[in-house]
């Protein structure tokens, strides 16, 4: 009965540091302390997402407001890419680690959904450090952003 205890201990020990309490993905921490160890040495495709006017929802119509579309994007996140590593970097930034190229799902989940986004990805390759590939997909993103902006 102690081993199960502890056991269980363990794993609500491991959620709680590893997974996002609002949308049940993997969050920050994991990033920092476990991908970034475990990762490093793969090619992988590294997709950054950013939700646009999360702060003038939660301004506008209340942090209920926008708790619920950070759910709902979350959710269709898993469904898009159930295969992949999904993470809440902080506040409207998401990650999505794949194995296989991801565009293709990611302009269905724009198209489909209700959601706007912006995005941006890196290609790497095993060599590659794994935080300097998500800066590359973070400047990518961020040009998707002002670009839209802009338009």
């Amino acid at each position: 009965m102690k081993n199960i205890i502890e056991w269980l201990y363990l794993r609500q020990t491991n959620n709680l540091a590893y997974y996002d309490r609002l949308t049940q993905l993997l969050n920050r921490n994991w990033w920092e302390l476990y991908a970034k160890k475990k990762l490093n040495d793969k090619p992988l495709y590294l997709s950054i997402i950013d939700l646009d006017d999360l702060k003038k929802i939660n301004d506008t119509e209340g942090h209920s407001s926008g708790d619920a579309l950070l759910i709902d994007f979350s959710n269709k996140l898993k469904e898009y890419f159930y295969k992949d590593k999904l993470c809440r970097l902080g506040g409207d930034e998401f990650l999505i680690i794949s194995e296989q190229e991801p565009i293709e799902a990611l302009f269905n989940l724009k198209e489909k959904e209700k959601f706007n986004f912006s995005f941006g990805m890196c290609i790497k390759p095993a060599a590659m450090d794994l935080s300097d590939a998500l800066k590359h997909a973070d400047r990518h993103m961020y040009c998707m952003k002002s670009w839209r902006k802009n338009k």
